[in-house]
C-alpha cells in the first residue's frame, strides 16, 4: 500500500496462467517468482481492504492449481506509505492462510531502503556513510608524491562513490527535503575535496571546477529529467521536469529495434576506420583514390551529416556514384532534413543509416561489392553497435566495404555529400526527424548545470581552463595538488593565507614588503617580475595565466616561493 511507488515490472505470461485479480481493487506486479501488490487510496482503511481482497483471490487461485505461497518468515510481509505522520504509524492487518502477515515499517526494495512518510532519512544515512568511508581510499591513492593523478581520482569518484549516489536516484530524490539534500551535496564535496587535494577552506566553486564535476543537486535534476524522457522511446509521453527545456523535445524518436542482439546474422559488411597501405604517398586523397580502387565495388556511396554547433539543425545526405572517384558519375542523391536537437555524430549515423536501405533495396545477390565512405572514423568504429544499420547491410545482396576517408581534402563524392547535408540542414521543407534519446540527455546536460562562479577570483581563474594542458603540465600528484592550491589562493605558500591560519604570522610579502602576499600580488609582485617575463613573455599576469599556462605556473612556484611547499 502506498502513495504512488510500483514494485517491479509486469511480467507477461500465457493467458492459462493470468492472476484472476481486478486492478481496480488491488494492482498485482510479478518479478521474475515473486509477486506484489499494491493498493491506493484516500482512506488507508479502504486500500488495507483492497489488498485483502486480492491476497484472497491470489490464495484461491493458488489452490486451483495446486500450488503454494511460501509464507515462511521473511518472505512475506505488508508494509505502508503515507504522506503524513500521523497516518504513517497505522499498520495494517493482511490475513494470508488464517496468518497476519509480518509488518515491516523500512522494506528495502532493490536496494533502496523506503521510510513508511518516503522521507529516505535511512537511505541517505547509508549512502553518505558509504561515500565518507571510500574517502579514506582516495586520501591513501593520492597522498604521496607518486599517488595517482587527479584524472585517475576522478575516475575512481566516479565509480566507486557517485555511482552509489546516483543509484535509482530518480526514484528517491525527488522525495528528499532540502536537508537531506544537502547531506549529499556535503558528502559529494567531501570526497571532490580529496580528489583535488583543495584545502577545507577552499571554496567549492574551484573544488568543482578543478575536479569538472557538477554540483551534486544539479546532478540530480539531470538524472530525473533523463528519467522523464525515456518513457517517450516507448511511445508514450515524456513529462517535462524543468520549464527551461527546449520545446524541440517534445518530439521524440520512438525505439524500434529490428533485430535483437542475441540473434546472429551472417556478416555481409567489413569495416576499415583507417585507409589501407600506410607506406603510398602522403597525399590523403591518392590513398583514399587507390584504397577505392583496389576493392573494385560496383557502387561507391559517399555519406556525411551536419549540425550547426555540432548540437543544432540536423541534414544529412547520400551520394551514390560509379566509375572513377576521381570524376565519378552521381547515380543518385538523397538528401535528409535532420533533428533540430541533434549531434553531428547522429547525422552521420543517419546518413550511413540511408545508404544501408539503399543497399539493402538495390543490389542483387552475387559476388558484386558496395562501397560507403565517410569521414567519421567514429563511427566506424561503432558500426557493430548500430543494430538497424548491420540488419539492413546484412539482408543486402552486395557485400558492403565501410571505408573511412579523410574530410575535406577534395575527394570528389565527399565534397558533394558535404554540400547536400548543409542543404539538407538549411531547408525547412521537410517534415522534422523526431530527437533521439541520447541527443535528448545531451540537451539537458548542457541546460541543467551550475552558473558561473560568484568568487570573482574563481571566475578569473577558470574562464581559460583546459584539463589537457593540465594532464601534460602535471608530472606528479603533488604538481596537481600544488596547483590546484595555487589557483584557489589558499595555499600555504602565501604568508597572507598562513595569517588565516595564525593571526601571529606577517601577511606581507617578503620579497618586496610592499603588500599583503597573495595569489594576485604574487602575479603582480616585483621580486617575480624578472621571472614572470622570463616564463610568460611579459610582465602584465593576470589570474587567467595559471589555468592558460600551468606548466609555466609550476615553474614560476618552484622559482618564487617557499622550498618546503614545491619541492
Amino acid at each position: 500500500m502506498s502513495q504512488s511507488v510500483s514494485n517491479g515490472f509486469q511480467k507477461k505470461k500465457p493467458e492459462e496462467l493470468s492472476w484472476p485479480c481486478s486492478t481496480s481493487r488491488g494492482r498485482m506486479t510479478e518479478c521474475g517468482d515473486d509477486v506484489s501488490v499494491r493498493a491506493t487510496d484516500w482512506y488507508k482503511e479502504e486500500a488495507g481492504r483492497r489488498v485483502q481482497q486480492t491476497v484472497d483471490n491470489i490464495v484461491k487461485w493458488v489452490k486451483e492449481k495446486k500450488m503454494l505461497l511460501n509464507t515462511e518468515k521473511g518472505k512475506t510481509e505488508v508494509t505502508f506509505f503515507a504522506a503524513g505522520s500521523v497516518d504513517a504509524k497505522w499498520i495494517p492487518k493482511i490475513i494470508l492462510y488464517d496468518k497476519e502477515m509480518e509488518f515491516n515499517a523500512n522494506p528495502k526494495f532493490l536496494g533502496v531502503t523506503m521510510e513508511r512518510t518516503l522521507s529516505f532519512q535511512q537511505h541517505v544515512d547509508a549512502v553518505v556513510k558509504t561515500v565518507e568511508a571510500r574517502c579514506k581510499a582516495i586520501a591513501v591513492l593520492g597522498a604521496s608524491d607518486f599517488g595517482w593523478k587527479t584524472e585517475q581520482l576522478r575516475k575512481f569518484f566516479l565509480a566507486t562513490q557517485k555511482s552509489v549516489m546516483d543509484y535509482a536516484g530518480p526514484g528517491w530524490q525527488p522525495w528528499l527535503s532540502s536537508t537531506q539534500m544537502d547531506r549529499l551535496d556535503r558528502a559529494h564535496n567531501k570526497a571532490l575535496r580529496r580528489v583535488t587535494g583543495h584545502a577545507c577552506s577552499t571554496p567549492i566553486e574551484a573544488v568543482r571546477l578543478e575536479a569538472n564535476v557538477q554540483s551534486y543537486q544539479t546532478t540530480s535534476r539531470r538524472l530525473t529529467a533523463i528519467s522523464w524522457e525515456k518513457p517517450a522511446v516507448t511511445g508514450e509521453q515524456a513529462k517535462r521536469t524543468a520549464d527551461q527545456l527546449p520545446e524541440e523535445l517534445e518530439k521524440r524518436e520512438v525505439l524500434s529495434v529490428e533485430a535483437p542482439p542475441w540473434i546472429e546474422e551472417r556478416q555481409r559488411w567489413t569495416a576499415f576506420p583507417k585507409l589501407m597501405g600506410e607506406n603510398r604517398s602522403d597525399n590523403s586523397v591518392e590513398k583514399a583514390v587507390n584504397t577505392i580502387n583496389d576493392n573494385c565495388p560496383e557502387f561507391v556511396i559517399y555519406t556525411d551529416g551536419s549540425a550547426a554547433e555540432g548540437t543544432r539543425d540536423g541534414g544529412s545526405a547520400v551520394v551514390v556514384t560509379t566509375g572513377d572517384p576521381r570524376e565519378p558519375e552521381v547515380v543518385q542523391e538523397i538528401k535528409i532534413r535532420g533533428r533540430t536537437l541533434t549531434s553531428s555524430y547522429e547525422e552521420e549515423r543517419e546518413a550511413l543509416q540511408e545508404a544501408a536501405k539503399w543497399i539493402e533495396t538495390n543490389t542483387r545477390a552475387g559476388n558484386n561489392k558496395v562501397m560507403t565512405c565517410t569521414d567519421s572514423q567514429s563511427l566506424v568504429e561503432a558500426i557493430s553497435n548500430s543494430s538497424n544499420i548491420r540488419s539492413s547491410l546484412n539482408r543486402a545482396g552486395a557485400h558492403t566495404i565501410i571505408q573511412w576517408v579523410p574530410g575535406h581534402v577534395s575527394i570528389p563524392g565527399n565534397e558533394m555529400a558535404d554540400k547536400l547535408a548543409n542543404e539538407a540542414a538549411n531547408s525547412r521543407e521537410e517534415e522534422l526527424i523526431p530527437v533521439s534519446l541520447s541527443c535528448a540527455k545531451s540537451c539537458i546536460k548542457r541546460t541543467m548545470k551550475d552558473g558561473d562562479p560568484s568568487h570573482h577570483r574563481i571566475a578569473a581563474v577558470y574562464s581559460n581552463h583546459s584539463r589537457v594542458r593540465d594532464k601534460e603540465a602535471t608530472k606528479t600528484r603533488k604538481d596537481a595538488v600544488l596547483l590546484a592550491r595555487l589557483r584557489s589562493g589558499h595555499c600555504m605558500a602565501f604568508s597572507a593565507y598562513k595569517n588565516l591560519m595564525d593571526p601571529m604570522i606577517d601577511p606581507s610579502c617578503r620579497r618586496c614588503n610592499q603588500d599583503r602576499d597573495t595569489v594576485e600580488h604574487w602575479l603582480d609582485c616585483p621580486g617575480t617580475a624578472a621571472t614572470r617575463q622570463e616564463l610568460f613573455g611579459t610582465i602584465n599576469t593576470d589570474l587567467g595565466f595559471l589555468t592558460r599556462y600551468p606548466t609555466e605556473t609550476l615553474t614560476l612556484a618552484a622559482t618564487t616561493l617557499p622550498k618546503s611547499i614545491t619541492r
